[in-house]
């Protein structure tokens, strides 16, 4: 009752939605009746007992399974202490409250001598032990309540002879029948039903198509958070850029000023896009206006994001690959967001905040037990490994993570206080396309609950010739599905040396042109990136993160002998190009707080 509230204009409120509550064994003694545990969502489940003692009924009191009855018993046992004054089953502690819910009748002679007779038989019919005599349906009692509030007759007689009795000793049982009328009303809300009852209908599935303009970007786009609205990149009839299309609306538009836009990402209030552009994270407002820089971004690439918390955070990757950063939204200077576990981990990419706006979701690369998809916080501690997967997670509403694995797009139940997902994924989509190289899934998830994603398959990429126009006039090999990345010709032609991701391990590769083979040339569980030829085309530089930051190795290109390092450098370092003469390497360093150098 303490949780029924009645207002001045006669409005009932029930407060009280079942809160679980822990009480620890040794300390359950001293917890009154009118504190012990309230309903968890177990409580439907034979064999637990939870409820408030004094108005549980007998069945949950012994830990059998429970349905509305259960309810009609505890509304029969507050209906009873409104007409009172008093609880219909009292002890001095739980347990003895208990034994008197499984054992004992109410005090019937506490009900007043003024209360009718239909009322009576309504307390008596919501309090049988044997749920089978029980009243089955709550809205039986709210009938018999309008009648008793209409003044019907009761046992045959007239309304008249039903008033006879002390007009003063009937008036709180009239506001009590009132009040329990009311009661009846907020406990048949859907909102307010026990979870134990049976869930609404969930609304139909609907499956839209959105045709954008062509775009080199396919997996770069995102839903607002309020789910009106989807910004991507495409370029249309001229240079790639964002567009934005309003779901209301059957057209989309080029967003001003977004020319060489990649990778965007909403507010929480749906009113501005971040994005990348020109080795920096900016952002627009969608109402007008022009972009403003919010921090350098120089390693960020295609399909690789950032994600907006509710108190103004951004997450990004500001060096690829690396750690995450985090900066102020209105600008600032960045500060490491997450630590890399070299040389395990390559990179933490693609961020995602949870509804808190301090737990966030990211995409790890690296080797095979430790790359997947991780919890992180702003608070600081170890991120915690959720599951494998090959893009990073999205929050879908209330308590999903949406991701890819196997080119199919699932859903897993978030354990946030345990850190893990739980249950089998439940399958959304199948041929969901996605990045493996950047960690990216072809999928956006809104506030709502709305998904939208990309049908694709597998990234499957092919080593192509083409003329000086830009005219396709060969290929070299066959479609390659393990992440193909950066061909670099050897100085007669005859080989192109690349990096390709197998089994999460990514190394360095040399196809032969004219024997169509292909030979792996680097083994480290680490990753070899960028090689660049000798213009003998007897060696190759590479960058590798085995130590923990990519420095410059070099290996004889025949693939005989060791790797020998270069540059002992706590700055990421990149090789662009070999001088002629084969004196000179140059090389990209990134240092975090100085920025990019050649």
């Amino acid at each position: 009752p303490a949780n029924i509230k009645v207002r001045a204009d006669g409005t009932v409120k029930v407060l009280d939605f079942g809160l679980a509550k822990a009480v620890d064994p040794p300390a359950a003694s001293g917890v009154t009746a009118m504190n012990s545990p309230t309903l968890s969502v177990h409580a439907t489940q034979a064999g637990i007992i939870l409820g408030t003692a004094a108005y549980m009924s007998p069945e949950q009191a012994r830990g059998k399974a429970v349905d509305k009855r259960a309810d009609i018993w505890a509304f029969g046992a507050v209906l009873f202490e409104m007409v009172t004054g008093t609880r219909a089953f009292r002890g001095e502690d739980m347990t003895d409250t208990i034994v008197s819910v499984i054992s004992k009748e109410p005090d019937w002679s506490a009900v007043p001598a003024a209360t009718p007779a239909g009322l009576r038989r309504l307390l008596t019919r919501c309090l049988k032990k044997d749920v089978k005599t029980r009243l089955q349906a709550i809205g039986d009692a709210r009938v018999q309540i309008d009648e008793l509030l209409s003044g019907a007759p009761e046992d045959g007689g007239s309304a008249t002879t039903a008033t006879t009795t002390s007009s003063r000793g009937r008036l709180p049982l009239l506001a009590a029948l009132a009040v329990a009328a009311a009661l009846i009303a907020a406990m048949a809300l859907p909102t307010l039903r026990h979870l134990r009852e049976a869930p609404p209908p969930a609304p139909p599935e609907m499956r839209l198509e959105i045709t954008t303009p062509a775009t080199e970007a396919p997996l770069d786009f995102a839903l607002s958070p309020d789910g009106s609205s989807l910004a991507f990149v495409a370029s249309g009839d001229g240079r790639s850029r964002l567009w934005l299309r309003l779901l209301d609306q059957a057209e989309a538009r080029p967003l001003a000023g977004t020319e060489g836009a990649v990778s965007p990402f909403w507010s929480p209030d749906s009113r501005t896009i971040g994005f990348f552009a020109a080795s920096k994270l900016l952002r627009l407002d969608v109402a007008g206006g022009a972009p403003q820089v919010v921090a350098s971004a120089s390693g960020t690439s295609q399909g690789i994001t950032g994600s907006w918390s509710a108190d103004g955070t951004i997450l990004f990757l500001q060096v690829n690959p690396g750690p995450l950063w985090r900066v102020a939204a209105t600008g600032g200077e960045p500060m490491t967001a997450t630590e890399l576990d070299p040389p395990r981990q390559i990179a933490h990419r693609n961020p995602q905040f949870l509804p808190d706006g301090r737990h966030f979701l990211f995409h790890a690369t690296g080797t095979p037990e430790a790359a997947g998809i991780y919890l992180g916080s702003l608070d600081g501690g170890a991120p915690a490994r959720l599951t494998t997967a090959d893009s990073g997670g999205a929050f879908l509403p209330p308590d999903r993570v949406v991701f890819v694995r196997q080119g199919t797009l699932v859903a897993r139940r978030l354990d946030l206080a345990g850190r893990v997902l739980t249950g089998e994924p439940v399958t959304l989509a199948d041929r969901g396309g996605e990045d493996q190289d950047a960690g990216r899934g072809g999928f956006a998830v809104s506030g709502t609950g709305l998904i939208a994603y990309r049908v694709g398959s597998r990234a499957s990429r092919q080593l192509t010739w083409v003329d000086r126009t830009g005219t396709a006039v060969g290929a070299a090999g066959e479609p390659d599905a393990n992440y193909l990345l950066g061909p670099e010709l050897s100085p007669d032609g005859r080989r192109v040396a690349m990096w390709r991701t197998v089994q999460s391990n990514t190394d360095l590769w040399l196809r032969d042109l004219l024997r169509s083979g292909m030979t792996r040339m680097t083994f480290d569980a680490a990753a070899e990136i960028e090689a660049v030829w000798s213009p003998d085309g007897m060696r190759l530089a590479f960058a590798s993160n085995r130590t923990g930051r990519f420095n410059l190795y070099v290996k004889a290109s025949n693939g005989a002998g060791a790797e020998a390092r270069l540059v002992d450098s706590p700055n990421i370092m990149i090789p662009q190009d070999w001088s002629s003469d084969g004196r000179w390497l140059q090389y990209f360093e990134n240092n975090p707080k100085a920025g990019g150098d050649l």
